[in-house]
């Protein structure tokens, strides 16, 4: 004994619909908007680097400099430089200890850029910026 069985169209669009929906959202890709860059790279010791005030670090042609921090021991403001142009800042108004900001992730500077640190008090020696170079 054959049954007859149908199909509404409804229940095949919505099944479809539904289908892809869950396959869409078990997808590996970025998201639509991942903008930013993203360094891959776990620093070496090696690979670390100080810039002290005032004296400029050139990044190393194949490599990029990656901004951690920024700090002082003394109050003031700190700037971080590339190039002559201001790209990150941080004050403090801390007298008496040494004081490190850290600073939002993925900053980077291109490889022959010259990097200083200034520190908008007197003590202008007392500025440092810390950094790794990953691989361009």
């Amino acid at each position: 004994m054959l049954r007859s069985f149908t199909l509404q169209p409804l229940s095949v669009v919505v099944g479809a619909a539904f289908s892809g929906l869950v396959l869409l959202s078990m997808s590996q890709a970025p998201p639509l908007n991942a903008n930013s860059i993203g360094i891959q790279y776990l620093p070496y010791p090696r690979d670390m680097v100080q810039v002290r005030a005032p004296m400029p670090f050139v990044v190393p042609a194949g490599k990029v400099f990656v901004l951690t921090g920024l700090g002082s021991s003394g109050a003031g403001s700190v700037t971080f430089y590339v190039d002559g142009q201001p790209e990150a800042s941080y004050y403090t108004n801390n007298t008496t200890a040494v004081s490190v900001q850290s600073v939002a992730l993925g900053f980077t500077a291109p490889a022959g850029s010259t990097i200083t640190v200034a520190n908008g008090g007197s003590n202008d020696i007392a500025s440092r910026a810390w950094g790794y170079l990953a691989p361009q």
